[in-house]
Formats: structure tokens, C-alpha cells, sequence
């Protein structure tokens, strides 16, 4: 027995164990309300991880944003307005899509407390996001070049509301390399943005090939020799090391046949594409990502470029142009070439045509031409001092660099249209007999009407089924889906000069070629010269008294000694019985009909292009490449969404 106070003159007696058996359940009381404190703690901080996570996804896509609606010639414009700002996230609510909400009449986010939905868990809370671009200084922002940003993301989520007394905080920080560079397209023989008909049993690629849908080999015996592909190149010293089958090595053994979509047809293809490894074909490689074709709608940046290198084209020892033909009087923007052994087109650096081009005969230096018209290709091309051989003569890395450092100095021509490059006589009557019916084979669909992936006959998705999650409704409905700028872009700064408020943004949507125009589909007229032949339209060394096309063109060409690039169509009948027609260079369009008589098709990847083709004549077509991420995010040990689920769910 134990003695208590006096209370009213009464003594209470309470028995020991009574007592040990109430002190048991208040610290019982005590311990429970303890962990309930505790287990709201933990749901907050993992809800404040994918707070944080959700901010941090969002400046991304708003990266992305600033380089889709980039002009090239000052890409970064975009990015570099969010450079030590906390941006105009803070707070704002999202939309379940993760969208912001905007408010209807001003057309910006709604400063509210943010609602963020994961897996379908509600993890309410609100995120602040600043940028910081690795050592950018806004009063010289052009000292960085055209090149890339390293930007330095930081995301606070907050839980419940970063002004409420008890709010849980996360941090995220990460580095993202944003580079503007030569196009991947290159990094094949042949690169095609449709599905790939890849039909002849005499077509030999040295290189890989590739189509952002479906490529179909049809059967024949034809024959793929692809290569490894590399992340870039320090000169001749390649890196990056790219192993696509997977098997761990770097022993020059990955490449081959590439496609977004599936790849068919190939139980009788012949070369490295063909080799099997337990039964199964490891040089081909389906369902991939696709490879965005950079649009030559804005050649502005390839113009200061050509001008700032000095760069010409003459022939003869007279200059024909400087690095932009066009922009002075009396030049009418349509530029003809002709090069003979004794006087070959020289080349020096990169050059825009502004109208179009035709070129054919002997070339010799290092350069490019753009033309915002069609480039035609009248008779073979053929490199003075070309390569010592088409290809090395094996595929590791040491075979590419040591056929670099021999080659470092020979010829080479890039070709880039934004309109049509045509091969041979396009006035030839079976020349648009055999080009006609291809290019409007329903396979070679090229009306922009191809749905969100700009990829024609893939309206059913890849399960081919009607009416599933997967499928793209938009393909085939008869409206050009586009997006266009809003007044969000234009309180961010994302609408280029020349755009406003409710013009389409170049690229997007269903605006397969980025010129922020719908194209119904490809026309034979498409190939017409858009303005007579003679001296008084056509700059450069056209003979007199030409008038017509077929006095300069034949059907008849086996060499192609040249890089090609169109963003629409690359279409020619071309013929040399008894002989071989070698591609050496690259083939990369959007719609191809090359139709060829020949004992075969040779094309012969040059390696210079490989790595963004710093080896390769002079700037190649530019893209913005996908967000790397250089340093990983920090995050919650052990949180995953399920167990986030299961917290939400047992926790009020």
C-alpha cells in the first residue's frame, strides 16, 4: 500500500497495480498519438519527394518548350530567360494532365495551391523551380556560342502549402546539358522519316539504315552492313561508345536495321543485319525512339554562319558566289553548278542558295549547300580527291579513327533542301511514269495528316487493333492538328520574331516539316524548276543556249558522291545497266522513291558523318538532341509510389 495526498480531509488508497495499470494506458495514449504524428510526417515528406519530382518534370518540358519554339540562329533565347529566376510556377495550381491551369481570360497560371496526381494518388502540395545556366552572363549572353547550356535545376516541393506552420519540404537539385548539334539522322547510310521500304535484292548498305516507322525489307536478299554509332567525336577520337545489342562489348559488331515502328520482311536479309545469336536477329533493332529530322524552315542560322567563315563556291578560279546567294542585287536566289575535272566546283565552307540549285560534274574541297528550294541532281557527282577507300576496312573503333585521320582532308558535299532533292531528268516521261505512281502509293503517305507521331499507318497503334488505348485518332480525321503560340508563350518570351500570338508553332503537331504550313501531299509539280532556264534566272556557269532541263540532265547516273537531306521528298528514275550506282554519303528524307536499273545499289555511309560530322565538309543540319540528365536527382531511400499508395490509404 502506498500513501496519497489528502484530498478533503479523505485518504485515498490506491492499489500499486491499479496504478501501473493506468499509467500503462496514457503512455499507451501517448505512444499512439506519437506515431500517428510521426507516420503524417512520413506520407508529407514522401509526398513533398514527388512535389519536389513533379517541379522538377515540369522545368524540363518547359526546356523543352524553349527549344522547340527556338529560331536557330538564337536558340537559346528561351532557355536563358529563366536563368536565376524562380519561375512563374510558384504556387501555381496544375491540372491533372500536369498541366498549369490558366486563367481564362489573361492566359496565365492560376496562383493557387497546387494539385499534383501520381499513379492517381493526390499529393497536394506546391513546388518552387529555379534555373541556373552554368556560367552564363546576361549582359554578353552570346559569348557561349550555338552550341549547348548546362542548366543547373533546383525544386522545392512543399506539404501540405509552403505557408502552413507544419509543411514538409523536399529539395531536388540536377544538372541537364541542353546542345543544339548535328542531327543522329546522319548516323545512317540511309534515314528515312515514313515507313521504310527497303525493296532489292541488289541493294547493298554499308551502314546503318533506319525509318522512324515500320521497315519492311519485302523479302529480298538484300544486304545491311551496319556499324556502331557514337555519341560525338574530339576531333578524329570518337566517344561514346553506343552498345545497341547489348551485349556488353565494344567490338565494333553493334549496328544494323533501326525503326520506331516494327521491322518485317527480313527472313532473306544478307550481311551483319541478317546474323542470328540463339535464334535471334541482334543487328535489328525495332520500337526504338524516334529520331527527329531537324526542319530547314529558318536557314538564318546557316546564313550568319556562311557569312562569319567566309565561305564561297567558285569554279574555274572565279568566285560563282559568297556564302549566301540571294541577299545582293541582281542575284536571283537559283544557283547552277557544273564542274569538269579540269575546273571542279570548289568548295569552301558552308553556303545557302536561297531558291534552289542544280549541280552535276566534279567537286572538290569541303562544304555544304542549303537551298530553301529543290536541289537537283542532274548527272553524277564525283569527288576530285575523294576518300582513299568508301569505307575502312573494319568496324572498331580503332578501323573508324585511324580511315579518319587518312581522310581528314578529302572532298566532301552535303546537299540539303528544304524543299525536294531530285536525281536525273525529272522531264523524262518514264522518269515521272515510275516517280509518279510511287510517290502516291499509298505507302509513301505524305499528306500532314498523320497523326500525333507524324508517322503515317499507325492509326490502330502498335497492337493493331481498333479502338484501344494506344491508338492515334487524330491520323486520317481530316484537320490538321497543330499547335499554336498562346499568351503564355508570349509572357515567357517562347514567340520568335516574326510570330505572334495564334500562329502555329513550326514543328508541332501534324506539321510534319516544320514550316508551320499544311501540305496536302506530294504533286509531280513539286519537281518543276519554279522559274525558266536560262542566264537571266540561274547565277553560276550555265552553258549558253541551254533552255530545257534535258539538255543538262540524263537518267542516266551511277555516282552520287555526296551527304542528301530533304525535308519532303528524294525521287529519281536513275539507270546504269551492267554497272553498280553507289551512294557515298547518306540518304536522309521524309518520302523516298528512288527507282534504279542497275546490276546494283550501293550506298556506302561516309564515316566522317558519324558523331554530329565534325569531320564532314561544315555544319550539318542542326537539332536540339533529347535533355541529358548529368548529375541525378537526390531521393526519398526506399519510397516508391506504391508505398506511397499503401501510406495515403491507411494514413487520415
Amino acid at each position: 500500500m502506498i500513501r496519497s495526498k489528502e484530498r478533503g480531509g479523505v485518504l485515498v488508497i490506491v492499489p500499486v497495480a491499479l496504478l501501473l495499470a493506468v499509467g500503462l494506458v496514457v503512455a499507451t495514449l501517448t505512444l499512439s498519438t506519437s506515431n500517428l504524428g510521426e507516420s503524417t510526417r512520413e506520407v508529407r515528406r514522401a509526398r513533398a519527394y514527388y512535389v519536389a519530382k513533379s517541379g522538377l518534370e515540369q522545368a524540363v518540358f518547359d526546356l523543352k518548350q524553349a527549344t522547340s519554339n527556338a529560331v536557330l540562329v538564337n536558340a537559346f533565347a528561351g532557355i536563358e530567360q529563366f536563368h536565376d529566376k524562380k519561375t512563374y510556377r510558384d504556387c501555381i495550381r496544375l491540372q491533372s494532365d500536369g498541366q498549369p491551369a490558366l486563367d481564362p481570360t489573361s492566359g496565365l497560371p492560376v496562383d493557387a495551391r497546387a494539385l499534383l496526381l501520381n499513379n492517381g494518388v493526390d499529393l497536394g502540395g506546391t513546388f518552387d523551380v529555379s534555373l541556373h545556366i552554368e556560367g552564363f552572363d546576361p549582359l554578353n549572353p552570346g559569348a557561349m556560342g550555338n552550341s549547348r547550356r548546362f542548366v543547373t535545376i533546383r525544386s522545392t516541393g512543399w506539404v501540405p502549402d509552403r505557408n502552413s506552420p507544419d509543411a514538409v519540404s523536399h529539395t531536388i537539385e540536377t544538372t541537364v546539358m541542353v546542345e543544339l548539334s548535328a542531327s543522329e539522322v546522319f548516323d545512317y547510310a540511309y534515314f528515312i522519316n515514313n515507313w521504310g521500304w527497303f525493296y532489292g535484292n541488289t541493294i547493298e548498305a554499308n551502314g546503318n539504315v533506319r525509318s522512324n516507322g515500320q521497315f519492311d525489307v519485302g523479302g529480298t536478299s538484300a544486304e545491311v552492313n551496319g556499324s556502331p554509332r557514337y555519341l560525338g567525336a574530339n576531333g578524329n577520337d570518337l566517344f561514346g561508345y553506343i552498345d545497341d545489342n547489348e551485349d556488353g562489348l565494344q567490338d565494333g559488331l553493334d549496328g544494323g536495321i533501326y525503326a520506331g515502328w516494327d521491322i518485317v520482311g527480313t527472313q532473306n536479309v544478307q550481311g551483319m543485319a541478317g546474323t542470328l545469336v540463339n535464334g535471334e536477329a541482334v543487328n535489328q533493332h525495332d520500337y526504338t525512339d524516334q529520331v527527329e529530322m531537324p526542319n530547314l524552315t529558318d536557314l538564318s542560322l546557316y546564313e550568319q554562319h556562311a557569312i562569319s567563315t567566309n565561305a564561297s563556291i567558285s569554279i574555274g578560279g572565279t568566285q560563282v558566289t559568297d556564302g549566301v546567294y540571294g541577299d545582293d542585287p541582281g542575284e536571283s536566289g537559283y544557283l547552277y553548278l557544273e564542274g569538269t575535272q579540269a575546273n571542279p566546283i570548289v568548295l569552301n565552307g558552308t553556303i545557302v542558295v536561297r531558291n534552289g540549285v542544280i549541280i552535276k560534274g566534279y567537286v572538290t574541297g569541303q562544304g555544304v549547300i542549303y537551298t530553301g528550294g529543290n536541289v537537283y541532281v542532274a548527272d553524277d557527282i564525283t569527288y576530285v580527291n575523294g576518300p582513299t577507300t568508301t569505307r575502312p576496312s573494319g568496324t572498331t573503333e580503332a578501323d573508324f579513327e585511324s580511315w579518319l585521320q587518312t581522310n581528314q582532308s578529302a572532298d566532301a558535299l552535303g546537299l540539303f533542301a528544304r524543299e525536294q532533292v531530285v536525281l536525273g531528268d525529272y522531264t523524262d516521261g518514264a522518269w515521272q511514269s515510275y516517280v509518279n505512281t510511287w510517290m502516291n502509293d499509298p505507302a509513301n503517305e505524305s499528306v500532314e495528316d498523320a497523326g500525333e507521331d507524324q508517322i503515317p499507318h499507325t492509326i490502330w497503334g502498335l497492337d493493331g487493333i481498333p479502338n484501344t488505348s494506344d491508338d492515334d485518332p487524330f491520323e486520317g480525321d481530316g484537320q490538321w492538328e497543330v499547335e499554336t503560340y498562346s499568351p503564355l508563350h508570349q509572357a515567357l518570351g517562347l514567340i520568335p520574331p516574326g510570330s505572334a500570338v495564334g500562329d502555329v508553332i513550326p514543328g508541332s503537331g501534324e506539321d510534319i516539316d516544320g514550316d508551320g504550313q499544311y501540305d496536302p501531299g506530294f504533286q509531280m509539280s513539286d519537281m518543276d524548276l519554279p522559274v525558266a532556264l536560262n542566264s537571266g534566272q540561274w547565277g553560276g556557269n550555265l552553258p549558253s543556249g541551254v533552255s530545257n532541263f534535258n539538255q543538262v540532265a540524263t537518267r542516266n547516273i551511277k555516282n552520287f558522291d555526296a551527304a542528301l537531306y530533304t525535308n519532303h521528298a528524294l525521287a529519281g528514275l536513275i539507270l546504269a545497266w551492267g554497272d553498280t550506282i553507289r551512294f557515298n554519303g547518306s540518304i536522309v528524307s521524309r518520302n523516298e522513291a528512288i527507282i534504279y536499273g542497275a546490276d546494283k545499289l550501293e550506298i556506302n555511309h561516309d564515316v566522317r558523318l558519324i558523331g554530329g560530322g565534325d569531320n564532314f565538309g561544315y555544319f550539318l543540319p542542326r537539332s536540339f538532341r533529347q535533355i541529358r540528365f548529368m548529375k541525378m536527382w537526390e531521393s526519398v531511400p526506399n519510397v516508391h509510389f506504391d508505398e506511397l499508395a499503401a501510406l495515403t490509404q491507411s494514413t487520415p
